[in-house]
């Protein structure tokens, strides 16, 4: 004999929320799908069919799938790996503040979410280069060719690809305090091409160097541990949330023309291990992106500056125009989820609403099909 379900209260109702909330206190007649509602996203929806339809990453919720001619890649050439960590001329401090790297002037610049804009960290930066003589010395608040920023603590790291080191800058006061250099019994001291820098969780630090094909790894202290060769050119690096080292090979294989194309590849010990290429599958290895990157590595900053959305800016650091700016990520057109069947498990239990939680876009429409049984339905008949 089923029991009655009493109704709720009215604070009961209050306090019940449907979706992607905490949904406390469990209302006993409400089914909430959602993909944190269970260690297995798709468990979490039912999920019976997926058509062009994916389960974002970071959101949690049905979205339309990428449209092929717009999958983003882990080996994009901007570092950014598909848009899931800052490029590598980009840095993010624990205070949110966003660095950027312009090799055009050789400067390291800062956002600026007042001016809504990029402005040149004070005192740091312009073109150097080495006085002439074997033992010359540039100033370390110079730079040749900045090209990647990592933050490191309180610290921001600088590879400098022109004078062959890696600037220790720190972040109170933006005052450089020493730089990392390979030691000269590498033979490599001096024409040391650095070119991406990533920091693990215990303040590791890996450097990229694709002119000699290798990963040189610093401890936290800056001292020199160990060299990685024989990788390819390697550039672009990022380290995910297991302490996974990414890398991208710029010459790692040839395509159907015989032009060699970038891959993605993990590095363990200095051992490469193949990844899956697209940015989607290497989602759930990293935290949900802490700001938007497009394919040609520009930033939108619009929710920096006042949730305007006209904030985009170049590599470089510049304003995108309005008439140049890339255009938005195109879906699928269409897609369907399938859910499996929603049993209630109770005797003459009557299912009677849906209640939808999300964002219909402009010009998009979602169309519900529902059928109710008595019985289990096979894939036949639930098709019928």
């Amino acid at each position: 004999m089923n029991a009655r379900v009493p109704p709720l209260t009215a604070a009961q109702r209050d306090a019940l929320h449907v979706g992607p909330g905490d949904a406390l206190p469990h209302d006993p007649r409400a089914l909430v799908l959602y993909a944190r509602a269970c260690a297995d996203p798709h468990r979490g929806f039912a999920v019976g069919r997926l058509d062009a339809v994916e389960i974002g990453p970071s959101s949690g919720t049905l979205t339309l799938a990428p449209a092929p001619e717009a999958d983003r890649l882990l080996a994009e050439p901007s570092g950014s790996f598909g848009g899931l960590v800052p490029p590598t001329n980009v840095a993010i401090a624990r205070d949110g503040q966003v660095y950027l790297a312009d090799r055009s002037s050789a400067l390291v610049k800062l956002f600026d979410p007042c001016a809504c804009a990029f402005v040149p960290l004070p005192c740091l930066g312009g073109r150097g280069a080495e006085p002439a003589g074997t033992n010359g010395f540039v100033p370390l608040d110079r730079f040749a060719d900045p090209t990647g920023l990592a933050v490191n603590g309180r610290s921001l790291l600088v590879a400098d690809r022109g004078l062959a080191r890696v600037v220790v800058v720190d972040l109170v006061g933006a005052v450089p305090r020493g730089a990392l250099r390979l030691p000269a019994a590498t033979g490599l001291r001096r024409t040391w091409t650095p070119f991406g820098v990533a920091v693990d969780a215990g303040g590791r630090i890996y450097v990229s160097d694709p002119d000699h094909a290798r990963i040189d790894v610093f401890a936290r202290d800056g001292r020199w541990r160990a060299a990685w060769t024989g990788l390819g050119q390697v550039s672009h690096l990022a380290v995910d949330a297991g302490g996974v080292l990414l890398a991208v090979i710029e010459n790692d294989r040839a395509d159907p023309t015989g032009a060699l194309v970038a891959t993605a590849v993990a590095i363990v010990d200095g051992g490469r291990h193949p990844v899956p290429p697209r940015a989607a599958d290497a989602a759930g290895r990293f935290p949900c992106p802490p700001l938007a990157v497009d394919r040609d590595g520009r930033l939108h900053l619009g929710a920096l500056c006042g949730g305007t959305g006209d904030a985009v800016f170049d590599t470089s650091g510049y304003a995108v125009a309005a008439k140049d700016r890339v255009a938005p990520v195109l879906y699928a057109k269409e897609g369907t989820y399938l859910s499996a069947a929603l049993a209630a498990r109770r005797a003459g239990c009557i299912w009677h609403r849906i209640l939808l939680v999300g964002t219909l876009p402009a010009r998009t429409r979602i169309e519900i099909r529902t059928t109710a049984s008595d019985v289990l339905l096979d894939d036949g008949e639930l098709a019928d």
